[in-house]
């Protein structure tokens, strides 16, 4: 996978949030989008996801044949975990997990019963996830997107609501299941993206 960023500006209203960030990623490389609060982190990872659309500039994925893909074909390849995403909350993990691994594939190997132990979550499985708490509710969302057979991570703030246990949770799930994969963190924590060999200020690029 390739996603190519050509001038990309976004601007809400007559605000431009930033402007001109030109930005080539491939397959197994990891890269930190860094800035403070507001200023666009999200929203640059969600026009990477295919899920916003730049206000100028242009985006180009293509796959491993170098096929440009299709809106649909991207969302489809893009896995996204953000701490303002909700969950299904009436479903327990178990029931989760089979509705999700239906649409997208879910284990990179591991069997779809063994998730709920590696994601330290097995006491809980069969409790309704709006019984969960936010740190629990947190591992799901990064385990469901971690764990996903799709060639792209985009992970917004991982570390939101995680003590530090979870957090080492977090980089071991990484190590294991983030191998050959475009993964970008959008964060203002050296904590969430130490793993990351290339950063991107958002600042440098607003006008």
């Amino acid at each position: 996978m390739v996603i190519s960023l050509d001038r990309i500006g976004k601007r809400f209203r007559n605000q431009w949030i930033f402007r001109q960030i030109k930005l080539e990623l491939h397959s197994g490389q990891t890269i930190a989008i860094l800035g403070p609060n507001g200023s666009g982190k999200s929203t640059l990872l969600q026009i990477m996801g295919g899920l916003l659309h730049p206000t100028e500039g242009t985006i180009k994925i293509v796959d491993d044949q170098l096929n440009s893909l299709s809106e649909e074909d991207v969302v489809s390849k893009v896995s996204f975990a953000a701490p303002y995403l909700e969950l299904p909350e009436e479903l327990s993990l178990r029931e989760l997990l089979i509705h999700h691994h239906r649409f997208r594939p879910l284990g990179c190997g591991v069997p779809l019963r063994e998730l709920p132990t590696l994601w330290h979550l097995a006491h809980a499985a069969d409790r309704p996830i709006k019984q969960y708490s936010s740190g629990m509710k947190q591992r799901v969302k990064l385990g469901l997107t971690i764990c996903s057979e799709s060639p792209v991570l985009l992970l917004d703030e991982p570390l939101t609501n995680l003590d530090n246990e979870s957090k080492e949770w977090y980089y071991k799930l990484i190590t294991e299941f983030g191998q050959d994969k475009l993964i970008a963190v959008a964060s203002n924590r050296s904590d969430e993206y130490s793993f990351c060999e290339k950063t991107l200020n958002i600042q440098d690029f607003i006008p």
